[in-house]
This record gives C-alpha cells, sequence and structure tokens, in this order.
C-alpha cells in the first residue's frame, strides 16, 4: 500500500482505496489543475507529485500500478499558500521497476471530497511515470535529456516547443531537465527579472514563469507541450543560471527568491534521507538498475564569483565536491552518468573550462577519481548546441570520459562550441543551430550505452554505441 509524506497538509484519507468512493462528482464541484501535474525524483520504492491549484479547494489524488483506478489508493492535498499555492507529496512503498497511473482532480470548497471525479472530464490529470529497477537488477534504461526552453518573447522562439511533445511521445523511464527550465530575465508577458529588480518582486516572476511555461498567456501559444511531457513521463530537474538571472553565482542577491521558486515548481524530493540537514540542496544521486547511476549536480547555488583566482574558486562546493567524489567511489554501477547543467570539457564562458577562468581545481580533483573508474559518461546542456565526445584527460591512450551536450529545446542556437584542448578531445558530432534533445539507453546485460541525440521531432540525428570496459 502507498504511504504519503508531504509539506502540503494532508487531509485524513491518505491510503483509501477508491473503491470506497461510489458517488461521482458534481461537475460544478470539479476545479482545474491548469497548471498541469508531475512527478518526479523516483526511485525504486519513492516518488514525488506535483500540481497547484489556481483558487482554494482540495487537491484528490489517485495512484495505481493496476489496470483500472478501482484499486487505486487515495491521497487528499491542500495547496501551500506560501508556495505560490503549489500541492506536493511524497510517495513511498511503490513496487519496483513497475508503471504507475495516477489521476489528480481539484474540488472546490464544500465540495464531495469523497465523491469520485466525472468520466472523462478535461479537468481531471492524468499521467504515468515508472519505478526504478532494484541495485541489483538487470534491467535496460532509457531517458532522455536537454534543456534551454526559451522564456519565448525575445527573439523569435515560442512556444509549443516540438521536443517537448516528442519526448512525451516517446515515453522513456524518466526525463533529465539540465536547466534553463525558464528564462527569467526574458521579456515575457509574465514579466522580466533584471540586477535591480527587488527579490520580493522577483519572486512573484519566478513564479510566474514558471506558471506561463506550463500554460501560456494565449496570446502567445496555447500550449508549450511542457504539460504533455510531464503527464508522459517522470523528471529529474535542475537549474542553471536563467532561473535566476545570467550567469549568475552564489553572492546574487537573486538567488534565494529564485530557489525558492523553482523548488515551488518542480516535484524535488526534500526528504532528509536525501538532503540532509539542508532543505534546499538540490544534488542527488539515482540508481537505476544494476548498471547506471545518475549524479546529478548543483552548479549553481555555490557558486563562486568569477573574478576569484581559478586556483581558489569553486564550482560545487566542498560538500558537494565530497559528496560526488564519494559516491563515484562508491558506486557499483556499469555506467557511471554525471548530469551537470554547464559543460565540463567543452569550452563555455560559463562552464568549467572557461578560458583564463574555470573551475580547474575542483575539475582536477574529479578527474582524478574518474581517471580510475570505467564508463564514466557527463550530461551537459547551456551551450545550445549538440556536441559529442570522449576525453583522454591523462595522455594515456584511453578515453577516461565521454561528454554529450543537447540542447535546446526552445532556445536560441549558434554554432557548435570548441573543445579544451589539454583534455585530448576525439569529436564524434558537432552541430549547432538546431532544436534537439539526447536520449541515452543501457541495454539489459548492461555490455554497452547509447548516445543519440535527436532533432526535436524526434529523429535520430546522430548514435554512438559505447561498450562497457
Amino acid at each position: 500500500m502507498l504511504q504519503v509524506t508531504g509539506a502540503a497538509s494532508m487531509l485524513g484519507l491518505a491510503g483509501c482505496n477508491a473503491n470506497a468512493f461510489d458517488d461521482s462528482l458534481d461537475p460544478d464541484q470539479l476545479l482545474a489543475l491548469p497548471h498541469g501535474v508531475a512527478v518526479g525524483d523516483t526511485t525504486s520504492e519513492t516518488a514525488v507529485f506535483w500540481t497547484r491549484l489556481a483558487e482554494p479547494g482540495t487537491v484528490n489524488l489517485e495512484f495505481t500500478s493496476s489496470d483500472s483506478f478501482d484499486d487505486a489508493d487515495r491521497v487528499q492535498l491542500e495547496a501551500d499558500a506560501d508556495a505560490d499555492d503549489t500541492a506536493r507529496t511524497r510517495l513511498t512503498g511503490l513496487e519496483p521497476r513497475s508503471e504507475y497511473s495516477y489521476r489528480a482532480w481539484g474540488v472546490a470548497e464544500g465540495g464531495d471530497l469523497d465523491a469520485n471525479p466525472p468520466e472523462d472530464e478535461p479537468a481531471v490529470k492524468r499521467g504515468s511515470f515508472r519505478t526504478a529497477p532494484t541495485p541489483d537488477a538487470d534491467a535496460p534504461v532509457t531517458f532522455a535529456w536537454s534543456g534551454d526552453t526559451y522564456g519565448y518573447g525575445g527573439a523569435p522562439v515560442e512556444p509549443p516547443y516540438a521536443g517537448l511533445e516528442a519526448i512525451g511521445k516517446l515515453q522513456p523511464d524518466f526525463f533529465l531537465y539540465l536547466g534553463d527550465t525558464i528564462y527569467a530575465d526574458a521579456n515575457t508577458p509574465a514579466g522580466q527579472v533584471s540586477s535591480s529588480t527587488d527579490p520580493d518582486e522577483a519572486l512573484e516572476i519566478y513564479n510566474a514563469k514558471y506558471r506561463e511555461m506550463r500554460n501560456p498567456d494565449s496570446s502567445v501559444a496555447d500550449r508549450t507541450n511542457l504539460q504533455t511531457m510531464l503527464e508522459a513521463t517522470s523528471v529529474y530537474a535542475i537549474w542553471d543560471d536563467h532561473e535566476v538571472i545570467n550567469n549568475f553565482n552564489r553572492t546574487n542577491p537573486l538567488l534565494p527568491s529564485g530557489l525558492e521558486s523553482f523548488l515551488n515548481y518542480w516535484p524535488l524530493d526534500t526528504h532528509e534521507s536525501v538532503t540532509g540537514s539542508s532543505d534546499t540542496r538540490m544534488y542527488r544521486s539515482f540508481r537505476w538498475g544494476k548498471h547506471l547511476e545518475l549524479f546529478v549536480l548543483d552548479t549553481r547555488q555555490y557558486r563562486d564569483p568569477s573574478d576569484i583566482p581559478p586556483e581558489e574558486k569553486a564550482m560545487l562546493g566542498k560538500q558537494q565536491l565530497n559528496w560526488l567524489l564519494g559516491s563515484l567511489q562508491a558506486s557499483d554501477a556499469t555506467f557511471k552518468v554525471i548530469a551537470s547543467s554547464t559543460t565540463m570539457g567543452i569550452m563555455s564562458g560559463d562552464g568549467w573550462t572557461q578560458s583564463g577562468q574555470g573551475y580547474g581545481r575542483e575539475l582536477g580533483e574529479i578527474l582524478n577519481v574518474v581517471e580510475d573508474l570505467d564508463n564514466v559518461l557527463v550530461l551537459s546542456g547551456d551551450i545550445h548546441k549538440a556536441q559529442v565526445a570522449a576525453f583522454d584527460t591523462n595522455d594515456d591512450v584511453v578515453n577516461e570520459f565521454y561528454e554529450a551536450s543537447a540542447g535546446p529545446l526552445g532556445a536560441p542556437s549558434g554554432n557548435p562550441n570548441q573543445y579544451y584542448e589539454p583534455f585530448n578531445p576525439n569529436v564524434f558530432y558537432d552541430r549547432g543551430n538546431f532544436n534537439n534533445f539526447g536520449v541515452i539507453q543501457v541495454d539489459e546485460a548492461g555490455d554497452f550505452i547509447w548516445i543519440e541525440i535527436r532533432h526535436e521531432n524526434g529523429k535520430i540525428a546522430f548514435s554512438r554505441r559505447m561498450k562497457a570496459v
């Protein structure tokens, strides 16, 4: 049976079976969930559900791994006014390697909370997700990744974003959203943040930006396709710079507002078993069977300003760096995938390897560990190009890691970036000026990992198979 915990107010029916409810809800009592639903941070036993109520009421939520909601457990949630009326809950006791369906609907104040939703009602949001296999299970894994969904209004890149729709149709095991999920500093109907914006005003704009990415202004488009994608699979989301302001670091006064809003709108697992003593920690890892472990980095919250000497400054900070190094060394997964919103071996004005301003001290410590490991892949975004390469960082004629960067989903693009030559790059794919996303596949035996770059319509543009060492 499902168990539930969470920040939103729970209304006493957690775990009740749907068979206990016979009446059908009066459609007049039904409230829309205009910003959709999402499930994120799935493991073999847990997942986080998210939605938002646009007016006072209650959210009814049902999850099931069977073919019918007759056997579903029902949870009732109230929106959190301090989190921009979003509602979330952490589900535990899930079955590993299982397909779950869910539905959610809003009930107006004074409405019948014990009734079932009307059939075929568009206001009832439905979705599905998969739980991860256990760490000892031989299991195939397929997931997509990308980032950089433009906050339409500057350059003429407006929704709907075809890549999000294509990812939804693919129905991967999960989607890794590598930052710039909004462009807070772009001019859109939701507003625009600048360096002079007051933090309280910025928080309102940030929240409005996330709302419009799920439900855009009708003068711009009828959809972005974000809701469609989020209904089709679960998501691991991390931020990059435009969730706050371009190229921000830990000293930016808008960081707390941007962080609060990001946590409002993405289904991150903030349980203490994940975050430890810091409820704003977003770096975390996820195991998908015997052959894949994903390490999601926060390259923004702890980043030093660029004017600190390279031999001193940090991107991850001591605590996150120690976590990453220890976790990589402890992992027995066949493939170890590091998710970094900024590029590592691909040059970038804001990434790990910048000309004269990089984060070489931390990167050196990471490479000292990676050079003793097998099958390390870095996935990145931020640069708005699709680039795939391998790097022989210590001149031993062996590739220490691969890096694959995908995107943008909707932002403007340009010509490919250069590579950090001291790492001895071996370039496999290099293309800009098109919208795209990446797909990773691991076979059941863990013998191979496939790296794909796909056009926004889902057509494969590049594919390379990497054999496990």
